[in-house]
C-alpha cells in the first residue's frame, strides 16, 4: 500500500490478506505502557506513521483485494474496510475456502484467474 506513494504511476494494486488497521494488530502484541507512552500518544503516532486510509483514498488506480472468509489471522472485515477506502475502481474477492496462509494454494485456479482478469483490464 505504501508503495503507491513511492510509485504513484503504478497501473494498479493487488492486496492479499491485507491489514486495514495496523494499530489493531500492534495492540494484540504490546501495550503502550510497555513502550513508555499513553494509549492516546501511541494511537496518534501509529496513525501518523501508517495512514492506510489516507493512502488508499489518494490512490485513483484500480485495486484488487483478495481475502478469505475464514482468515484466522486477519479478519475479513479488514478487506471490506480497505475496499471502502479505495478511491479508484475496486474489486473485492472473498474466497469461501482457505485461510490466511493457504489462500493461494486452496483457491489457485480462481485466485490466478482473478489476477489475470485484473492485470489484463489495466490500462498501461
Amino acid at each position: 500500500i505504501k508503495a503507491t506513494e513511492i510509485f504513484p504511476n503504478v497501473a494498479g494494486l493487488i492486496l492479499e490478506s491485507a491489514i486495514a488497521d495496523p494499530l489493531e494488530r500492534l495492540l494484540l502484541r504490546l501495550t503502550p505502557e510497555e513502550l513508555g507512552t499513553t494509549t492516546e500518544e501511541f494511537t496518534l503516532s501509529v496513525r501518523k506513521a501508517i495512514d492506510i486510509r489516507g493512502i488508499l483514498e489518494g490512490f485513483a488506480q484500480p485495486t484488487l483485494i483478495m481475502h478469505t472468509r475464514h482468515d484466522g489471522l486477519i479478519d475479513v472485515n479488514h478487506a471490506e474496510q480497505l475496499a471502502q477506502w479505495c478511491a479508484g475502481p475496486t474489486r473485492l474477492k472473498i474466497f469461501s475456502s482457505g485461510s490466511h496462509n493457504d489462500i493461494m494454494f486452496v483457491n489457485s485456479r480462481e485466485y490466478f484467474g482473478e489476477i489475470k482478469s485484473f492485470v489484463t483490464s489495466l490500462e498501461v
